[in-house]
């Protein structure tokens, strides 16, 4: 009889049709007899050739109790279709010694009653039913850590990659389905179609998985807040991933905490990369509370940025943008105090008219009696300048008053738009100041006059500086270049109060603000700050760069109505269930391998127009719009779920539709 099963099973391989099988199988002397009264009884050819094929324990299987029969199918899961074979195998020994036949004999026919418990229960339960059973029974299989990184993998990677799994288990799966040898080359054809059968279903499974995974969230994260918490935080998580850039060893959530502080107190995980901002602009334009947040975030933001500016400023000169006024006087007052020092030797010292001091004592013929004047009422000294001849003594302080009264000349002059008097008393002060350097006493082998000037230039010279300071932001830049050049340090510690105030006031405007922040592709602005900061312009200029990176948030949530007025309608549209009953539909046809790539697509695109349900909207706009880098421990608990799912699914996906293969084989 083995040899009739083996003859049909070779038959049938090489394509004889089953009418001449039967016609063989009729003029036999075993089983002519029994196959000719069927051919009587109109029975069907392929019906008689198919009893025949099977052994008598194939058949005694088949009537098996269903329990039996069910564990058999199970167990074709993990083993992965040897299961019938790994039985024969294991029973064939001592069946042989217990019936007197031979090794290969037992084995066939331990084998074949397996065969018959499984065919049987296929074929009244159906395949579908089958494979369910058998994957259930491959639960521990599906625990294999997944292989390599899924992180932030897109659909078309993972579906790539379940393929290549899928195509492991299915050749796997097909090997044991296989009915021919290792020496056949029938064998290895099976091995090769299972795993291509299996790498397409495993990829279609790997679609499916997902999508009904969306489906049954869309439900879950309506009613469970802990759900529609995680959900947003995966969300969340992705989109600062897909932001970062990539660097080898760095952690993509590390890189966005260390961005979020280094933009301040005023930094939101939103900030931190374009992804994150667009989505935080999608969800602001959806229904929910999002958008009433985002607007009151920019609100606070922009009331708060002028100041955030000016503290800048503030901190990189050492000044405060406070009364102006004030502040010089308690400048002048700390500038006497250090001057003092040198004011003492520059106060007690006498010099000698000589032909250049006569010439100066002339230019400055109108602001003598103001100086005169000055000297009788501190000192009480009566001091002529318009009688002195060359080789008269002069006191060295009544010179330096002198050169304050063409200062006081000066500043009037400016202040009341009188150019010429301003230049010419400007100039003559300047002169004068050179000669007294000239002439003036050592200390420490520099002009104690130098010195002096240098700690505290006098109270004209000071409030000039600070006007120059205050048009900072205004003047032509080669004005503010050539004031400038001609400060000393007291002058420029004044000028810097005034910049401050000239800042306070750009910064104060929205205009001025943009401005500002714009700094870095406007020479205009970035010459004007380089005068003002000097040395320090780096350490302010990145309090404007830290701005502009904050400025894009102020564009959030502000795109088209028409948008926000399809979101509202899609959210009122399909239901999550309707989608889910669909998204079920595609995992069936994708294990049954009728899932092509345009069902794929019509059912992710059925899934799109399900909008993200409004708890999980809500968390994640709460998410972008936090501060708080302890919600970065939140985003990487859900993150790691997230890739721990999607490398699971590979696994899955890969035994689910390598299972599957096996029945795609002619059996």
């Amino acid at each position: 009889m083995a040899n009739i099963q083996d003859g049909i099973a070779k038959a049938r391989a090489d394509g004889v049709p089953d009418e001449k099988i039967v016609k063989y199988l009729a003029g036999l002397e075993d089983v002519g007899p029994g196959v000719q009264k069927a051919l009587q009884d109109n029975v069907q050819p392929s019906a008689i050739v198919d009893f025949l094929s099977r052994s008598p324990q194939f058949r005694a299987g088949e009537k098996s109790p269903t329990s039996e029969r069910v564990v058999s199918s199970a167990l074709e899961g993990p083993t992965f279709g040897f299961y019938d074979e790994l039985y024969g195998a294991a029973t064939a020994i001592p069946k042989a010694i217990r019936e007197g036949v031979s090794i290969p004999e037992a084995y066939r026919q331990g084998r074949d009653l397996i065969r018959g418990e499984q065919a049987s229960l296929a074929q009244e339960q159906g395949a579908l039913k089958t494979i369910g059973l058998q994957a259930a029974a491959s639960l521990p299989l599906m625990a294999i850590p997944g292989i390599g990184q899924a992180r932030n993998m897109s659909m078309a990677g993972r579906l790539a990659r379940a393929g290549v799994t899928g195509a492991g288990f299915g050749g796997l799966s097909s090997a044991g389905a296989s009915e021919y040898g290792l020496d056949d080359p029938r064998f290895y054809s099976d091995v090769g179609t299972g795993a291509a059968v299996g790498s397409v279903l495993s990829g279609a499974t790997q679609a499916a998985i997902p999508a009904v995974g969306v489906g049954v969230r869309q439900i879950a994260s309506r009613v469970l807040p802990p759900e529609a918490q995680n959900y947003a935080a995966q969300k969340v998580a992705q989109a600062i991933t897909r932001g970062m850039p990539e660097v080898p060893g760095a952690d993509p959530l590390n890189q966005a905490q260390a961005k979020l502080r280094a933009l301040g107190s005023q930094g939101r995980i939103a900030d931190v990369s374009a992804p994150t901002r667009s989505l935080l602009d999608t969800t602001a334009t959806m229904p929910g509370r999002t958008q009433q947040a985002v607007d009151a975030a920019i609100r606070q933001r922009q009331s708060t940025a002028g100041p955030r500016i000016l503290s800048g400023a503030e901190q990189v000169m050492g000044r405060k943008a406070i009364d102006v006024r004030g502040t010089v006087q308690s400048l002048i007052d700390e500038r006497k105090l250090s001057s003092a020092p040198f004011y003492k030797v520059v106060d007690t010292a006498t010099v000698t008219v000589d032909d250049g001091m006569y010439a100066l004592l002339r230019r400055a013929s109108d602001a003598q009696s103001k100086a005169q004047k000055l000297e009788r009422m501190e000192t009480g000294n009566l001091v002529d300048l318009s009688n002195l001849k060359v080789g008269d003594p002069v006191p060295m302080r009544v010179l330096d008053t002198l050169k304050k009264s063409l200062d006081d000349i000066a500043s009037a002059a400016k202040r009341a738009g009188e150019a010429n008097t301003n230049r010419v008393a400007s100039g003559a002060a300047a002169s004068l100041v050179e000669k007294l350097k000239e002439i003036s006493p050592k200390v420490g082998g520099k002009s104690a006059y130098s010195q002096a000037l240098d700690a505290f230039a006098g109270p004209s010279k000071l409030l000039d500086a600070v006007e120059v300071g205050r048009g900072a932001m205004k003047l032509k830049i080669d004005d503010l270049t050539d004031a400038m050049a001609a400060m000393t340090k007291s002058e420029m510690d004044a000028f810097r109060l005034g910049a401050v105030q000239s800042l306070r006031e750009v910064a104060g405007t929205e205009g001025g603000r943009t401005r500002l922040s714009k700094f870095w592709k406007e020479p205009n602005t970035s010459d004007r700050l380089k005068q003002i900061f000097g040395n320090d312009y780096k350490r302010f200029a990145a309090t404007l760069l830290q701005e502009g990176k904050m400025k894009p948030f102020e564009s959030v949530g502000k795109g088209s109505k028409t948008a926000e007025r399809l979101a509202g309608q899609a959210d009122l549209g399909e239901s999550p269930l309707q989608v889910l009953g669909e998204a079920a539909e595609m995992g069936v046809a994708a294990k049954t391998g009728m899932a092509s790539p345009s069902i794929v697509q019509s059912a992710s695109n059925r899934l799109g127009r399900v909008q993200v349900p409004e708890p999980v909207r809500n968390e994640i706009g709460r998410l972008l719009l936090s501060r708080n880098p302890a919600d970065f421990t939140k985003l990487r608990e859900a993150l790691n779920q997230l890739n721990d799912a999607q490398r699971q699914q590979l696994v899955q996906s890969g035994v689910i539709g390598g299972q599957s293969s096996g029945y795609f084989l002619d059996r």
